[in-house]
Parts: structure tokens; C-alpha cells; sequence
């Protein structure tokens, strides 16, 4: 029966794959011959069901800058009681840093997994500048950033991963080699005085007919004895447990059944995510302003500029003297008491 011979076998491969809470499906044929198609009369078509990879990652967004010493908009950033003043009224000398490294972090995490150097980078500089109440000169400041080799994009690390299982190779071809012979299946009637002893063992052949009916070996699978009129009636062909429908069946049946792949998985019971590895570096966010020694301070009313303190070093005309809380003694309603007063320490009029 030609009825019974396939065109073809194509067997779909269904993958299910996972990624940090995202699902999709995967599909992969294998056709036998490769021209075949499924929607083809006389072609088997099987679905298998693969497990497909699973892994976990975990991404950090950073954003980096570059360290530019020269450039006074670096040190306004970094440095408020600056950002007000111009450009041309600020001279930013001596710079020096502890790192090497070229860039800042100003947004994010660096974690070990990212493969990037980071360290805690002090930058100190001398810095002058004037404002409208006078000139500061030589003022030490110092700021505290975290140099990074890194450059700004989202770093990805992949945690764990399980592999796609393997899809078998030429199953398809040796499905359709099994069943590239052109089965015969029929039945016989063999009438005889005795009844003619025939076991589930032999095959069936027919001579004088058409000459592949000669060689068709075609295995008995059913036999009927009837002592009566002496006939055994038999049905010969390929097995009908063993047939297409049968094989398609038993691949169903194993669809959905999955062990887990990973020994630590199966030892442990715990997924194959392991430990994350947390952020070691974090952008820092406090600066410094070092000690300053003023020549000058204004006081200067807020409502009238002509009333004014001023505390300037340079009307100082003698050496060696020094302007500070002191204690004096004075007399208030006839006793004898003390305050403190703002005075440098005694000295000789020069005559």
C-alpha cells in the first residue's frame, strides 16, 4: 500500500526560553528530504519540546565626566560658595590629586563585575579670587570625588545561565529511513481439509502475483482459526501498536515534563542565581573648603552701605600685634567689674 508510505518527516522543535522575567518562544524544524513541507499529504509531522536557555542578569546605568583641573566651571560644580563668581575673577593654582585615573562618577554604582578601576580621589588646589567685598588670596580647598576609568553607558552582567538543551541530531532522516520501505498490509484467507498451523512469528509472501508481493515479508500481526471449515484467516501489515498515531502519541505524553539541568539546582534545591554582587563604589557628594587666612573682612549694613565694620589686616601698622578677644578691667556705678573687648595686646607710643 503506497498509502502507507511517508513523503517525509519534519519534527518542529519548541524552546522555551527565559531571561530576567521575559519569556519567548523558539522554534527550529528539522525537515527529511530538506524540500519537504509539513502541509504536505503523507508527511509526519512531530512537535518536541526542548528546554530552552534560562539566565539572570543585572545592569547599572553610570555616568562619568572627565577631570579637568584647568577648567573653572569643574571646581564651581564641585564647590557652591564658588559657582557666583566670573570666570575672569577666579585663578585656580598648585592643583595636585592622589588618583590617576581620568574620569569622575557622578551617577550610579561601580560594582567588581563591571571590570573598571575606581578609587577615592582627594583633589586639593590653591585658588584666588575677588568679590565685591574685597580679594581672597591663597585660599586652600580640597575636594573628595571617586576617579573611574569607566565611561558613561549601562554596564550588564550575566549571573547565571543554563544552556538550551541539544536538539537531536537527524532524527527526522532516521524516522523517514524507518518507513522508506514500501510497507504492504492486507489479509489472507488459507482454506484446507486440516487446519494450516501458522504462528504470530512468520511472514507473509505471495508467488505467481505481482512480483513485490514475491519479497514483501509482510509480518502477520492477527490470526483466525476455524476448525469447522477448516480456515485460518490472517491480517498482515506493519503493527498498528507501532504506528505513526502511536509514535505521536508517546511524544505528547513526555511534553511538559522538565528536571532540573543544573547540579547545584538539583543538589540544593536553589535556583543557579547565586549571590549578586553589590556595588562597592557609590559618586561621592561632599566637598571641602580648607582654612582660609583673610587680609580683609566687610561688614556692611544691609539697608545703608556707609555703616561698616571693617577688620582689615593691613591697617595693622606694628608687628607682631594681634587682634583678639581680650579681658579689661572696668568700673560701673562704683564697682570694679570686667568685659572683654576686641584689642591687640599693649604697646609704647612712639615719640
Amino acid at each position: 500500500s503506497y498509502g502507507l508510505q511517508l513523503n517525509g518527516v519534519a519534527i518542529k522543535y519548541e524552546r522555551m526560553h527565559s531571561g530576567n522575567g521575559h519569556s519567548w518562544r523558539t522554534l527550529e524544524v528539522d525537515r527529511y528530504p530538506q524540500n519537504v513541507s509539513e502541509a504536505q499529504p503523507l508527511v509526519l509531522t512531530l512537535t518536541v519540546e526542548l528546554a530552552g536557555s534560562r539566565s539572570q542578569s543585572i545592569s547599572q546605568k553610570i555616568v562619568t565626566r572627565t577631570i579637568d583641573l584647568e577648567d573653572t566651571s569643574w571646581w564651581k560644580l564641585h564647590l557652591p560658595a564658588l559657582e557666583n563668581l566670573f570666570d575672569d575673577d577666579l585663578q585656580i593654582l598648585a592643583v595636585e590629586r592622589t588618583s590617576a585615573l581620568p574620569r569622575e562618577l557622578l551617577e550610579g554604582c561601580i560594582a567588581e563585575w563591571m571590570d573598571v578601576e575606581a578609587e577615592w580621589d582627594v583633589v586639593r588646589a590653591t585658588v584666588s579670587y575677588a568679590t565685591e567685598s574685597g580679594t581672597v588670596n591663597a585660599q586652600e580647598i580640597a575636594v573628595r570625588i571617586l576617579a573611574t576609568d569607566a565611561v558613561s553607558r549601562t554596564y550588564t552582567h550575566v549571573t547565571a545561565f543554563e544552556g538550551e538543551e541539544d536538539t537531536p541530531d537527524g532524527l527526522a532522516q532516521t524516522l523517514y529511513e524507518s518507513f522508506a520501505t514500501c510497507p504492504h498490509e492486507g489479509s489472507a484467507v488459507l482454506v484446507g481439509e486440516e487446519i494450516f498451523p501458522v504462528s504470530m512469528g512468520n511472514s507473509v509472501n505471495v508467488v505467481g502475483s505481482r512480483p513485490a508481493w514475491a519479497t514483501m515479508n509482510a509480518d502477520i500481526q492477527e490470526c483466525i482459526e476455524s476448525v469447522d471449515d477448516g480456515t485460518v484467516k490472517l491480517r498482515f501489515g506493519p503493527p498498528a501498536h507501532l504506528g505513526l498515531q502511536q509514535l505521536v502519541q508517546l511524544t505528547r505524553m513526555n511534553r511538559g515534563r522538565e528536571a532540573p539541568r543544573t547540579a547545584w539546582t538539583r543538589v540544593a534545591g536553589e535556583g543557579g542565581a547565586g549571590e549578586i554582587q553589590q556595588p562597592t563604589h557609590t559618586a561621592a557628594a561632599n566637598t571641602h573648603v580648607g582654612a582660609t587666612t583673610y587680609g580683609k573682612i566687610l561688614f556692611t549694613h544691609s539697608e545703608d552701605s556707609t555703616r561698616q565694620m571693617n577688620f582689615d589686616a593691613d591697617l595693622i601698622a606694628l608687628s607682631g600685634l594681634v587682634l583678639q578677644p581680650r579681658e579689661e578691667y572696668v568700673v560701673e556705678n562704683g564697682e570694679l567689674k570686667m568685659r572683654l573687648t576686641i584689642a591687640s595686646q599693649n604697646y609704647d607710643i612712639e615719640e
